[in-house]
């Protein structure tokens, strides 16, 4: 389970929340009245959704030269 942190919690710790993500790989989620918000995660995390996201779209986009081409 991602622990949780209050948006005044984070705002009062957030050096700490911030090295215990960067340098012990945590991920939290901020939240404001129960709702959440927002994540922390390792930055190499974040890299890899972007390629993740990244692949998707090329694998959504439509391939024009085959349309063009008439083969779909």
């Amino acid at each position: 389970m991602i622990e949780a942190v209050t948006t005044v919690e984070a705002r009062n710790r957030f050096s700490r929340l911030i090295n215990r993500v960067a340098f012990g790989g945590e991920r939290l989620v901020i939240t404001r009245r129960d709702i959440k918000l927002a994540a922390l995660i390792p930055f190499n995390e974040l890299l890899l959704l972007m390629q993740l996201e990244a692949r998707k779209d090329a694998l959504d986009a439509p391939d024009w030269e085959a349309i063009r081409r008439g083969g779909v």
